[in-house]
């Protein structure tokens, strides 16, 4: 069954075992999501396309704008900026 594409606040968290997971939520509030609706938990892999803009640090990383997240065949995990969306962007 195909995984839909989600969109929303993406924040990536990476534990010391180096275990990543990927949540997308509403309303970040200091590279927390509070309402996490979707979550990739020790993906295959996670491609952050160039044109999403992250902030925090490599354990834990968040977007400023809204994104889009979807999973391909080979169970890596996108993070895509938003086609034809005007930049949401909150104060860092």
């Amino acid at each position: 069954m195909p995984i839909p594409t989600d969109r929303g606040y993406v924040v990536v968290v990476e534990d010391d075992a180096g275990t990543q997971t990927v949540m997308i939520g509403s309303k970040p509030n200091g590279g927390n999501a509070d309402t996490v609706y979707a979550m990739h938990v020790s993906p295959n892999a996670i491609d952050i396309h160039s044109d999403v803009t992250m902030q925090g640090s490599s354990a834990r990383r968040f977007t400023r704008d809204l994104a889009e997240v979807y999973v391909d065949d080979q169970g890596t995990v996108h993070i895509a900026a938003i086609e034809g969306l005007s930049a949401v962007t909150l104060p860092a």
